[in-house]
């Protein structure tokens, strides 16, 4: 009789790196990624640990009343590359007035997704940049008496008579240049 040696086993066919088996081993568990929750992006430019804040369109009555406080308010849309662009300067600006977070808030509101609301505070691009201030008010119409606050060359007014920029900002000192003559004095 003729022995044969018994044939190696057949090598397993490896799948291909990159094919569906391999991209379906990378993805978390479905329960970690409810774990997680919605990413960075979910809930506009602005996440939970910024120290910009996320606002909604119920707050802005509110916050446009405070007689003893100044809010800085970027309109902003998620998709626009302008606005992703200009978010790490804002937020380095909320970091830099964070020392005087009794009396200046640094908020934004998403006009991707509250876009009416937008429109009704005078947003026409992005980003847009106001300043509310309950003493700071420039005239809104020919009739309104004059007062000592007067827009600069280029710059817009909002219809509720608050400074208005959109866009066009450089820089994080542009920012400040535009923006520390519309604060109250912060020493004193």
């Amino acid at each position: 009789r003729h022995f044969r040696r018994p044939l190696p086993a057949p090598a397993r066919a490896m799948p291909p790196p990159f094919g569906a088996r391999a991209r379906a081993s990378f993805l978390p568990p479905l329960s970690l990624l409810l774990l997680l929750g919605p990413g960075p992006c979910a809930g506009g430019l602005y996440g939970s640990f910024s120290p910009v804040q996320t606002l909604r369109p119920y707050q802005l009555d509110a916050i446009r009343a405070l007689p003893d406080r100044v809010w800085v308010v970027e309109g902003y849309a998620s998709w626009c590359g302008h606005c992703q662009h200009f978010a790490p300067m804002y937020e380095s600006l909320a970091a830099n007035l964070s020392a005087w977070n009794d009396r200046i808030s640094v908020g934004g509101i998403d006009c991707a997704v509250y876009g009416d609301e937008c429109t009704e505070m005078g947003v026409s691009g992005f980003p847009s940049v106001f300043v509310w201030r309950a003493d700071f008010r420039y005239p809104r119409l020919p009739t309104d008496p004059p007062n000592a606050y007067q827009p600069a060359e280029g710059e817009d007014v909002s219809p509720d008579g608050a400074p208005l920029r959109v866009g066009g900002f450089r820089d994080l000192d542009d920012l400040l240049g535009w923006l520390l003559p519309k604060l109250p004095p912060l020493y004193g």
